[in-house]
């Protein structure tokens, strides 16, 4: 099942919840999140109860760790790859060589697992080809490979 909320790259923290809930009532075992923002203060609540009932639920909430290459074991966090839950992979970007992407968010504590990030061939408008890049392209291929395991 594909969910959307974002349109634009722009969406509310209600819609991800809504967005959330849904999965869950559909029964839903695995998603797949390329989506998130930094937060310095105290990160939404609201958003990491729905993971949490998700969590509930038995299902793997896989997410993007974020492309500011910031620490995210430190005071500035990317959300919701940042919740300390144990349904969350995060998932940073490896480049071509293998090697943390330049712009790939990390943590020892924060980002699971990396994944390649560059160059990764994505579909847009017009039924067209891109490379594109970010820690929203590996993300998919730690779902992919999860949705085998879960």
């Amino acid at each position: 099942m594909a969910l959307k909320f974002l349109c634009g790259g722009r969406g509310s923290t209600s819609d991800a919840i809504q967005a959330i809930n849904y999965a869950v009532a559909m029964g839903a075992t695995l998603t797949s999140n390329g989506w998130g923002g930094m937060v310095r203060s105290a990160p939404n609540r609201a958003l990491e109860a729905a993971i949490r009932k998700a969590e509930e639920a038995n299902m793997l909430f896989v997410a993007a760790a974020g492309n500011t290459d910031n620490d995210n074991d430190g005071d500035m966090k990317h959300y919701p790859s940042s919740y300390e839950l144990d349904s969350i992979i995060s998932v940073g970007a490896t480049n071509e060589d293998g090697e943390k992407a330049s712009f790939s968010n990390y943590g020892l504590r924060s980002v699971d697992v990396f994944a390649p990030g560059t160059k990764i061939a994505s579909t847009v408008p017009g039924g067209k080809y891109e490379a594109m890049r970010g820690t929203s392209m590996a993300t998919p291929f730690v779902a992919g490979l999860a949705a085998l395991l879960w």
